[in-house]
């Protein structure tokens, strides 16, 4: 029986275009840009370059002589061919001046930055940055810090890093600021700061990782001129929430996982049915599940009922 054999170039553009959708943008661009004229039109269409993912590259692997070679073709060979239909840039904080001093991307609109240190933070962040061009145009900016809050004066620099990204991009439309450290202190970051610090007058919404519930206060105090949806993560709720305070806010969602707390064997332990009652009476709608752990401890998870999240403990027992 006579056999055909098709070589992939060959293939109509539609049939190719719906295969390398299959596979990461990043290995399709890595591989393909510069093979042969047919494919360089491919895998230069919209859909491989408008959304730009370097995360696949780990940062502890920036001094691998492999990695380090495949970050310097991207940077020296295909970004510079893809630059003007860039709109999402997405890569490994100690990656970033190399990414962005490749080419101009006129497009971009969305950076997400991961594993940012402060020191990266301090050069990226400021008036005299030689990236403050690209700060300027984007909308959409999505940072993790990766250093340690363990120390006051981190804290402070946390809340300096903070305000000096609220203060420089100034286009912003959707911010989400986060820490992959707990924080030691309940202290909040705002408090004894003028109502000019993490100020805008462009962000509609806004994620961050803050201290306690005064950071929410102060954040909703005005400040945020636009502000239309904020998402808070807190580490610290001391005190009970005071929604009289919040004279701008309009709906109210929650999510809150209490510490293990030790239980009283003498006295019968509480049912969901009887927190669940102490949130309804106040007039909010939740759910909520206790965690009863070893050596009589437990712990609460309650949170709105309209709330769109994942159960993130284990062994739930009520």
């Amino acid at each position: 029986m006579n056999q055909s054999i098709i070589n992939i170039v060959d293939l109509p553009d539609e049939i190719l275009l719906y295969i390398l959708k299959k596979l990461n943008n990043f290995d399709v661009l890595y591989s393909l840009v510069g093979v042969n004229e047919k494919l360089d039109r491919v895998v230069c269409d919209v859909s491989f370059t408008r959304l730009v993912d370097l995360i696949t590259i780990e940062s502890n692997q920036v001094t691998d002589s492999r990695n380090h070679a495949i970050l310097d073709r991207f940077c020296m060979e295909i970004l510079p061919r893809i630059h003007d239909k860039v709109e999402s840039l997405t890569l490994q904080a100690c990656f970033l001046p190399c990414v962005l001093r490749a080419t101009n991307y006129l497009q971009l609109r969305k950076l997400v930055i991961i594993n940012l240190k402060f020191t990266m933070a301090l050069y990226i962040f400021n008036e005299k940055s030689p990236f403050i061009y690209v700060l300027k145009q984007i909308s959409d900016l999505v940072v993790t810090i990766s250093d340690e809050i363990l120390e006051k004066s981190n804290m402070k620099l946390l809340t300096y890093i903070y305000n000096r990204i609220f203060g420089l991009v100034t286009n912003l439309k959707y911010l989400d600021m986060d820490s992959s450290d707990t924080y030691t202190s309940s202290r909040s970051l705002l408090t004894g700061l003028p109502s000019t610090t993490c100020c805008s007058s462009s962000i509609v919404h806004l994620r961050i990782k803050m201290q306690n519930i005064d950071d929410c206060l102060y954040l909703l105090d005005g400040r945020l001129s636009q502000l239309h949806t904020l998402l808070i993560i807190l580490d610290y709720i001391h005190d009970p929430v005071q929604i009289s305070q919040m004279p701008r806010l309009h709906t109210f969602h929650f999510d809150i996982a209490t510490e293990y707390v030790s239980i009283n064997e003498q006295q019968p332990n509480p049912t969901p049915d009887d927190i669940r009652r102490t949130f309804t009476e106040r007039g909010y709608h939740v759910d909520c599940y206790i965690d009863y752990g070893i050596y009589n401890s437990g712990r609460c998870h309650v949170y709105s009922s309209s709330f769109d999240m994942e159960r993130r403990f284990p062994s739930i027992r009520t």
